[in-house]
């Protein structure tokens, strides 16, 4: 007799999100498993505080200012801490450690420190894309410092920040932990042609996280229910009566669990839809194959 084969739930995993402006990122990113610590590189949780605090009214909310250390809230009864920074405005004549200081100085200790941490479940990073340019520059004023001259790495010199990306991508499974990265959206060209949308940030993320969702306003048929995402399937609109007040919707474009998962649309998205949906795919996939 052939034992059945019982899969355990999913409840970790790293996400790497992306979509137009005033899609909700934040908003999505601040719904992941409690604890949870949001590094806002981004100001982005002024523009979703008031929204997120009338969605959460029993949450206990610390937001830890840019002078303040991070390292005394974690080990407080905060269910959601935000952690702000002041991001340098780079100007001529500046001193040519300040992104160094903000980056190895706070960034990566605040992030190291965060998931290290026992009683920490979730880091969101808000946004990968300005983790991104502050990696960059931390690591382009050592090339100053070396030559005055120069004003832009060349390739062989991106593997340090690269390595970085890379170490802060894979801090979080290796402690349990679960991540999401938030980007802006950013053109994606091919032979110089620009074919679709992409995040903006660390090329190489898409290989090293779970999911890769894009969030968009979608629209509903009045008729069908249908969801359509206008940017992406507007095509499809023949014959539907489209409802113009819009709704949040991710899309996930990439699964590394579940190739069936691509492409699938969540209406109104938390991480808790987006883990329930992944797993019960999952499991439909092993009933389907007898196993």
């Amino acid at each position: 007799m052939t034992q059945q084969y019982q899969l355990t739930p999913l409840t970790q995993i790293n996400v790497g999100v992306y979509g137009p402006p005033k899609t909700f990122k934040t908003t999505f990113g601040l719904t992941m498993t409690r604890p949870l610590v949001d590094f806002d590189l981004d100001r982005s949780f002024a523009r979703a505080e008031a929204r997120f605090r009338a969605a959460n009214p029993t949450d206990k909310i610390v937001v830890v200012s840019p002078t303040d250390t991070l390292e005394q809230y974690l080990d407080q009864d905060w269910d959601v801490i935000i952690r702000s920074y002041n991001i340098p405005v780079k100007l001529p004549g500046q001193p040519i450690n300040i992104w160094r200081n903000l980056w190895s100085g706070l960034v990566l200790p605040d992030i190291v420190n965060t998931f290290q941490h026992p009683r920490i479940k979730s880091g969101l990073i808000d946004t990968g894309t300005v983790a991104w340019k502050i990696s960059r520059e931390a690591f382009m004023e050592k090339v100053i410092e070396k030559d005055g001259t120069r004003v832009q790495m060349s390739r062989i010199e991106y593997r340090e920040p690269n390595a970085e990306m890379f170490g802060l991508l894979g801090i979080a499974p290796y402690h349990g932990k679960n991540l999401m990265m938030l980007h802006h959206d950013a053109a994606k060209f091919q032979g110089g042609q620009e074919v679709g949308r992409t995040w903006d940030g660390f090329n190489h993320l898409g290989g090293q996280v779970d999911l890769v969702i894009v969030t968009d306003q979608g629209h509903t048929c009045t008729r069908c229910n249908k969801v359509f995402l206008p940017s992406r399937n507007s095509m499809e609109h023949t014959g539907h009566q489209i409802n113009e007040t819009p709704i949040q919707v991710a899309m996930i474009e990439t699964s590394g669990y579940s190739v069936s998962f691509q492409g699938t649309l969540i209406v109104e998205p938390t991480f808790d839809k987006v883990m329930s949906e992944l797993n019960i795919i999952r499991l439909n996939e092993l009933v389907q194959n007898g196993i």
